[in-house]
Formats: structure tokens, sequence, C-alpha cells
């Protein structure tokens, strides 16, 4: 990824990366492992805060939580340490144009972060978006999801909290430069947006509406999806595979059976 990024620096071509945080997709094998990795970092469900504060009114639970830490519902609990270290990473390729690099230095507001919740058409808050829409249904009998929804919002580097880097760190520094308070405080800023992004979906409209907001400013893209061949030999081979595996199970059985009786 380094050397993609810088060769791209070097050429003046432009550079993207895509990265789950989360580290996975949201579905039924997924959300059971999120909330097990959750309860073992002491984040428990918002539907037990009832019994953890029985005698707290609404008031006080609202400046409760605050200071607590919610798991998510309709997302999963995001891990920091793979997008901070990216992010940190990078932004050492992108230099200030101002202080000189010996010593450590804002890092560039060319650097951007697109932060993407996605939401799909028919498939409602905490169900599975691929056990509605599978490779089978949407190439094979042409059932796509009728609208994909997404939210975007641009953030600048300078303004996520990823630490002083220096400009001449390399990736060997990058990890162990970090500070304990620094690492702290990004993990609460990314815990902060899993929490507002949790809270969208939940508020998803998916009989069409969309995301909560968005309904007067959203914009509207058409685009034909079409199967690469090797997707399509993707799509085959386990078929084909599996046939061809019977094939010679039946006929590695038929001829024990005749030898046997022989």
């Amino acid at each position: 990824m380094y050397e993609t990024a810088r060769d791209s620096v070097e050429r003046d071509d432009p550079f993207q990366l895509l990265i789950y945080p989360e580290g996975t997709l949201y579905s039924k094998l997924t959300r059971p492992k999120s909330k097990a990795f959750a309860e073992a970092q002491g984040i428990v469900s918002l539907a037990h805060l009832p019994f953890l504060f029985p005698c707290i009114d609404r008031c006080q639970l609202t400046r409760t939580l605050y200071s607590f830490k919610p798991d998510m519902e309709y997302t999963l609990l995001p891990r920091s340490t793979g997008l901070l270290y990216t992010l940190r990473l990078l932004s050492t390729l992108f230099p200030s144009p101002s202080p000189s690099s010996s010593s450590p230095t804002p890092t560039s507001p060319s650097l951007t972060l697109y932060d993407l919740t996605i939401g799909y058409s028919g498939v409602v808050p905490q169900t599975y978006a691929q056990s509605h829409y599978t490779l089978q249904s949407i190439f094979g009998r042409g059932i796509p999801p009728p609208t994909v929804h997404m939210h975007i919002q641009s953030l600048q580097i300078k303004d996520i909290p990823i630490g002083q880097v220096r400009q001449s760190a390399r990736m060997k520094h990058i990890e162990n430069e970090i500070t304990s308070d620094e690492r702290k405080e990004f993990e609460e800023w990314i815990f902060g947006r899993w929490r507002e992004k949790d809270r969208r979906m939940g508020r998803f409209d998916a009989a069409g509406g969309g995301f909560e907001g968005m309904r007067e400013e959203r914009r509207t893209a058409e685009f034909e999806v079409r199967l690469r061949r090797k997707d399509w030999v993707h799509l085959t081979s386990v078929p084909i595979g599996l046939s061809v595996f019977w094939v010679v199970v039946g006929w590695a059985v038929r001829t024990f059976l005749l030898k046997w009786r022989s």
C-alpha cells in the first residue's frame, strides 16, 4: 500500500484506498462475533442498560451514556488500529508546505477521508443485505436492490486526531511513535463516528426514503453493473467443481464395488 501510494504521489496521480474499520460485512455470522468482542471489551448492548442502571432516571442515564460505551445495534464494532496506522502512514506522503520536516508537522489537508454509510432499499435495520441480495439473485435471477443509498461525508486529515507525525517518519516508526493518549483519543473519535453511523442506520427508511435528513439534498445516479469474465468463472467454478467431484466419487465407488463383488 505504501509503495503504491508513494508511486502515485511521485507521478502526481490520484490515490484512493478503501478500508473497512469494522473488518468485514454486517451479516448473521459476523454480528455475533462483533457482539462477543464488544462484551470482552466491557461494551454492552443498549438493551441491557435498564438492568445495569435500574435506578437512574432518564436525564441521569443520558449523561451516563456520554461516558459509557454502548455496543452497536445496526453495525459492527470498529477496530481503530488499522485505520490509525494507515492515516498516519499516508500523512507522511502528503507533506504540508509549511514547517520544516525536522520537527513534528501538522498533516496535509490534501489527504481526505471519505466516510461512507451504505443502505439498501428493501433491507430493514438489523437484517442483512447479503441475505436479501446475493450474486445469484442479482446476476442469475435479475433481482438487484431497487436503490442503493450512500451517505458520504468528507473529512480533512487535519480534523482527525491521528496524533503528531514526523514528516521524515518511516513505516517502522509510525506505530512506535504514537503515544497512548493519542491512541485513546483516536479510539474515542472513531467510536463516536460509528455511534453516529449506527444511529443513521437505525433510522434508515428501507421503503425507499433512504437516510433521514437527506431526502431534499440527495442526488441520483443510474448505472449498469455487468459481470466480468473472471466473475463468471468464479460463479461457475463452484457448481462445476462439485459436479466433477461427485462424478469422480461415483466412478470410484462403482469401481470399488465391481472389484469387491468379483
